[in-house]
Formats: structure tokens, sequence, C-alpha cells
């Protein structure tokens, strides 16, 4: 399970097929974080925090 910005997407996918684990869950947020604010991270995390407990958990939607 990982946790990546947009500008890493396809990256993360082809390295994750490289390693064998072509199945991880990869979980996307907005790129860049760094310009944004503590406030504006935290409403990122809230929107994606569901998924990102499916991947860890395994389960479906």
């Amino acid at each position: 399970m990982t946790v990546i910005t947009t500008a890493f997407d396809k990256a993360a996918r082809v390295r994750a097929q490289i390693l064998g684990m072509g199945a991880m869950p990869i979980v996307t947020m907005p790129h860049p974080l760094a310009s944004k604010t503590a406030g504006e991270v935290k409403a990122i995390a809230e929107t994606i925090v569901e998924s990102i407990a499916r991947g860890l958990t395994g389960a479906s939607q």
C-alpha cells in the first residue's frame, strides 16, 4: 500500500510491476503538496482516507 501524488502515479505503477507487486494498492492525491497549507493537506487526506483503509485491509468498495 502506498500513497503518492499524481506526478508519481505512472512511475509508482511501473515500479510495482517490476518488483512483482502489480496488485499493490496505490492511492493517488493531487500534486503538488509542498505548496499546500496544512489545512489543504488535511482536506485532501479526508477525501482519500477511505481508499487508504481499503488498501490496508483489502476490503472492497
